[in-house]
């Protein structure tokens, strides 16, 4: 593992459907593994930073406090989940996965757009506690039905202004392929961007 760059399907899946979208509307795109990555180079360009901080230690440059929804681990190797550090009426505290995810079982992922480390742009984190559900909130991203969903919930007209903001999803698979993702939960935080640096991803 100290010598060889890995990544799993599901990282790999969402971040060729990112790609694929965003080179489809004429950005310029780069994918990088996380092992080739240093702190310098954040400071650049905007981001999308797939997994959790199990799989991706970058995300954790960017968990400021404000955000609710963190991965963590119930017991030191078990499985992971999503805790709710504040929840609302009728949320959970803890977001674990329930059922045999190969047979429509559920899991949980978490979807972050928060500002860069230099305000110069944004980072979008997109995690599944499973590599299904990582690759489950990229479609919904990337579903045009869920932007309408996501820009009335945000208050937002346009893209070009939404605010930070935090989504917690529930997925489903089906034979180790997404199948399903819905909005359960989110949060809005108050400073607004503008301009977007053009969009590089790093799984």
């Amino acid at each position: 593992l100290g010598t060889r760059q890995l990544s799993n399907i599901g990282d790999v899946g969402a971040a060729t459907r990112i790609l694929a979208c965003m080179q489809g509307r004429g950005s310029s795109v780069a994918v990088r593994n996380a092992r080739n990555m240093a702190p310098r180079d954040f400071m650049r360009v905007t981001f999308v930073l797939l997994g959790s901080s199990y799989s991706n230690p970058w995300t954790q440059l960017f968990f400021d406090r404000r955000l609710t929804f963190h991965f963590a681990s119930a017991e030191p190797g078990g499985e992971s989940e999503i805790r709710n550090l504040l929840p609302r009426t009728g949320e959970s505290g803890v977001y674990s996965s329930t059922g045999r995810l190969w047979e429509g079982g559920l899991s949980y992922a978490h979807v972050a757009l928060i500002s860069h480390l230099t305000n110069t742009g944004r980072v979008l984190l997109v995690a599944g506690i499973s590599m299904e559900a990582t690759e489950a909130a990229a479609g919904f991203l990337l579903n045009p039905s869920s932007n309408e969903e996501i820009l009335m919930i945000l208050g937002a007209a346009a893209a070009s202004c939404i605010p930070d903001f935090e989504l917690l999803l529930e997925t489903t698979a089906l034979e180790g392929a997404p199948n399903s993702a819905r909005l359960i939960a989110h949060r809005v935080y108050p400073r607004i961007f503008s301009a977007v640096a053009p969009t590089h991803e790093n799984e």
